[in-house]
């Protein structure tokens, strides 16, 4: 679980969570939430369900 609420954070970036992004590399962090940041679902990339697949909840 990783809770980064209200921490004014603009970027999202898949490099924080998985080094390489494919089928065989993917992060097991289960929660992730970003409310009362900067950022909208629109920010977060594609490529997130490969790289968190594990995750059941993401807030933005």
């Amino acid at each position: 679980h990783l809770y980064l609420q209200a921490n004014q954070i603009k970027e999202f970036t898949l490099g924080s969570f998985c080094a390489i992004v494919d089928v065989t590399n993917f992060s097991k962090l289960r929660t992730l939430r970003l409310e009362g940041n900067e950022l909208s679902m629109q920010d977060i990339p594609s490529e997130s369900a490969l790289c968190l697949r594990q995750a059941f909840s993401i807030e933005i």
